[in-house]
């Protein structure tokens, strides 16, 4: 017989499939389609118990379901008994270090007694803050999605601030480490020498198989993203830089 294990993921995400059971006040654009894709693969390992906490703007209180075997958890991360995000003049979630968050996640967990917790994303500080209180209480992995301390280091906010910092104690109080590069791996074990890496990809999923097609181009470069140094346009532009030195006529399009 087969034993069963709890895993348990603390991470963010939202789809259409989750918001038509949770009915937030608010739609909310689907985020993070890696968490769901991954998690997808769980659903046919009859040995794994997985439970998913993630933060979910607009809704109220604690919301808990089962989808295909997965257990979901979501949590309002915001303004308590009303899903809604605390003002701008009075962050107070930013100001006690996501105090309430904390004990949600950590009610959560004890419920759960997970034989290991995966952390999915160190960047993300309300919800990853809540971390810490389970050190040496459980196995913990820390997945990398990215590194915010690399691309808003000289970003001087507050609320910045605070995540980097969140962020690199985490790279620096834990031992397990999931990645996806070798870039990502140097990038830990300069902050924690003793870091341990595990490789950990993600699921691409691809619902509609992709066939080419015969078209005229238009452009050779197309960009369809926020205008942000986090979401690449610098080294966008940097690059096309340096290829119009030998390519004049290269054009680029940035929606």
């Amino acid at each position: 017989m087969q034993l069963s294990i709890k895993v348990a993921w603390i991470c963010h995400f939202s789809n259409k499939e989750v918001q038509d059971i949770l009915k937030p006040s608010r739609r909310i654009n689907e985020m993070a389609p890696w968490i769901p894709a991954l998690a997808e693969k769980f659903e046919e390992q009859k040995n794994i118990e997985l439970h998913i906490i993630s933060p979910h703007e607009y809704i109220i209180n604690y919301k808990y379901f089962i989808i295909r075997g997965i257990h979901y958890h979501f949590f309002n991360p915001h303004i308590p008994l009303w899903g809604r995000h605390w003002p701008g003049f009075f962050k107070f979630d930013f100001i006690t270090n996501f105090f309430i968050n904390k004990l949600i996640v950590k009610r959560i967990i004890n419920r759960i007694r997970p034989d290991i917790i995966n952390l999915h994303g160190a960047e993300n500080a309300y919800y990853s803050s809540t971390i810490f209180q389970f050190k040496n209480k459980f196995p913990i992995l820390i997945t990398i999605q990215g590194f915010l301390f690399k691309i808003s280091a000289d970003n001087n906010d507050f609320q910045t601030r605070k995540r980097i910092n969140c962020e690199i104690d985490i790279y620096k109080n834990f031992i397990h480490f999931g990645i996806r590069t070798i870039t990502m791996g140097n990038e830990i074990k300069q902050l924690n020498f003793d870091a341990s890496l595990h490789w950990h990809s993600y699921v691409v999923k691809i619902s509609t198989p992709l066939e080419q097609i015969n078209t005229s181009k238009r452009y050779d470069v197309v960009y369809f993203a926020r205008i942000s140094k986090s979401k690449g346009i610098e080294d966008l532009l940097h690059s096309i830089s340096m290829i119009k030195k030998t390519r004049n006529d290269i054009s680029v399009l940035i929606i």
